[in-house]
């Protein structure tokens, strides 16, 4: 009788193990120290796939992510001398080729041989982590001025190292006339393939994932490239390259304007994961933000060269004009300073009337004054290059006034009107200063009285 009672014990309490193990969420197996599964719980198949069957047929190396062979060995070597290891990340393969993230916590007993281990799905985790960490390597580049292709490739391997075998992205960038689309940057895609498809023309139609995705606004899905309409004139090249099957969403500006796309390629017909689409969505995000704030800097570095540009032109027009003035004025003064000597020679006449004797000071005082006219010509040169410099010579305030005074009154006589100076005389005496830019200015003044008088005086 006391048999049959621990007889039904044991099964109650192997009923009770088994009734645990099913429900876990994690996995739940023991490993030998030859390197096999020996059992394992339903979520086994729940998470990879395989059923435990399946697991224990094969050595657990073999399950193994090429990437993460080597530290697991080191670790498993720990555990069979007794060791315990407490959230060990690796990658295991899944049934469909995918590989997901576990955290491990073992437990050995050497007299079994025998080790027990716990493993939780970190994969979403994982990738998210990952992916932060290369939104925030990614922001870092661009404050420092990294080529944008650099950048975005950073983005793309965060995603790709992290993501499941066969996955290849790439970003591509719409061109400014909004037609095609550029190669952005695709880290793990044949080169042949790239070069072939930059430029990709998004008007037309069957021309991949990408060009339909930038052209409608909306994500594209080609489950099968071989078989998507939306592949019709690309699925040779594709197919050719092995890539089987393509996902792709536009990246967006912050004003929802399409700045390029973001895709997936997969060697095998498929769909992605909602938790891969998810990463994409956040990186996407951060694309379009390198890839505007680029736009911008670029935007302000072709202000900053053509404003140097205009400001060199600019320069140069001021020193050609500069030029053309001194050599204007050398070929004016010959031949007014002729007119001047023949004036000269004319006043020292005898035979000159009164009234022809003053029309001939006029003459030589016009002359001398076109002749200023001409420095002052060369003098607006020399302000402008901030070379001007002012004379400080004794000069007869009333002479001056007569002088200017006969040039505007012969100009005031033509128009019909009266011009009269009065008050000089009363002035007489010597003045230190520029006699040439006092009379410049005086005679623009008065030039612009004659010219906004029409009549009187």
């Amino acid at each position: 009788m006391l048999q049959v009672e621990e007889k039904t014990e044991q099964v109650r309490v192997e009923g009770d193990r088994d009734n645990f193990l099913g429900v876990a969420t994690d996995l739940l197996v023991k490993v030998g120290f030859d390197g096999y599964f020996k059992s394992g719980n339903a979520a086994c198949q729940s998470i990879l796939g395989w059923t435990t069957e399946e697991l224990m047929a094969r050595p657990f190396l073999e399950f193994l992510h090429p990437h993460d062979i080597r530290a697991t060995r080191e670790a498993f070597k720990t555990v069979v001398a007794g060791g315990d290891l407490h959230h060990f990340e690796n990658r295991y393969r899944c049934r469909d080729g995918h590989y997901r993230w576990l955290s491990w916590n073992t437990h050995t007993v050497l007299k079994q041989r025998m080790i027990y281990c716990a493993a939780a799905d970190i994969t979403h985790s994982r990738r998210l982590r990952a992916v932060t960490e290369g939104q925030r390597q990614a922001i870092e580049m661009s404050m420092h001025g990294n080529p944008l292709p650099a950048i975005l490739d950073r983005l793309l391997l965060s995603l790709e190292e992290n993501a499941s075998t066969g996955v290849r992205t790439s970003i591509r960038l719409l061109s400014e006339e909004k037609k095609h689309l550029h190669l952005g940057a695709a880290p793990s895609l044949p080169d042949a393939y790239n070069r072939a498809t930059d430029g990709l023309p998004i008007g037309g139609e069957g021309q991949g994932s990408c060009a339909a995705a930038a052209s409608t606004g909306i994500p594209h899905t080609a489950y099968d490239i071989a078989a998507d309409p939306a592949w019709e004139q690309a699925k040779t090249l594709a197919l050719a390259h092995g890539l089987r099957a393509c996902w792709s969403t536009p990246i967006f500006s912050t004003a929802g304007e399409v700045l390029g796309t973001f895709a997936l390629y997969f060697d095998q017909p498929m769909y992605p994961s909602t938790d891969l689409i998810q990463l994409v969505e956040i990186i996407s995000r951060t694309a379009g933000m390198v890839i505007e704030l680029e736009r911008n800097l670029a935007a302000k570095r072709l202000a900053k060269e053509q404003l140097i540009r205009a400001r060199n032109d600019a320069e140069a027009a001021n020193i050609a004009k500069s030029d053309f003035l001194a050599n204007m004025s050398h070929e004016i003064r010959t031949p007014m300073h002729v007119v001047m000597g023949v004036a000269d020679l004319l006043l020292q006449h005898e035979g000159l009337t009164e009234s022809q004797a003053e029309l001939m000071g006029t003459l030589q005082n016009s002359a001398a004054s076109l002749l200023e006219l001409i420095d002052d010509l060369l003098d607006l040169a020399k302000i402008e290059a901030q070379e001007i410099s002012l004379l400080l010579v004794p000069f007869e305030l009333d002479q001056l006034l007569e002088e200017v005074s006969a040039m505007i009154k012969i100009r005031a006589d033509q128009q019909g009107l009266t011009f009269t100076a009065t008050g000089h005389r009363e002035h007489r005496g010597t003045l230190v200063g520029d006699p040439t830019r006092l009379r410049q200015i005086i005679l623009n003044l008065c030039s612009n009285a004659l010219k906004f008088t029409p009549a009187g005086e």
